[in-house]
């Protein structure tokens, strides 16, 4: 993130993605996920910005806090469209 001008952050952090998550899940009907939805298709759709989130663990769950939102300018639009 310094590399793009952000200044560094100096609390724990483990960057991660979360696909799922899944209390007392049946871990043979949990790894079929996958297999069942490798193929997946979807609709095209535009992309105008998206959002660096924090997940602030509770009792009840995670909470997810939206930390900063990151705006496409037209000319990543502009690229993306092209394929570059």
């Amino acid at each position: 993130m310094q590399r793009i001008g952000l200044p560094a952050d100096e609390r724990r952090c483990h960057p991660h993605v979360t696909l799922a998550r899944l209390r007392r899940a049946d871990p043979d009907r949990v790894g079929r996920v996958p297999q069942q939805n490798g193929m997946l298709v979807s609709e095209r759709f535009q992309v105008r910005e998206f959002h660096l989130h924090a997940s602030i663990r509770g009792s009840d769950g995670a909470v997810y806090r939206i930390e900063h939102s990151y705006p496409l300018t037209r000319e990543h639009m502009a690229a993306a469209e092209s394929g570059r």
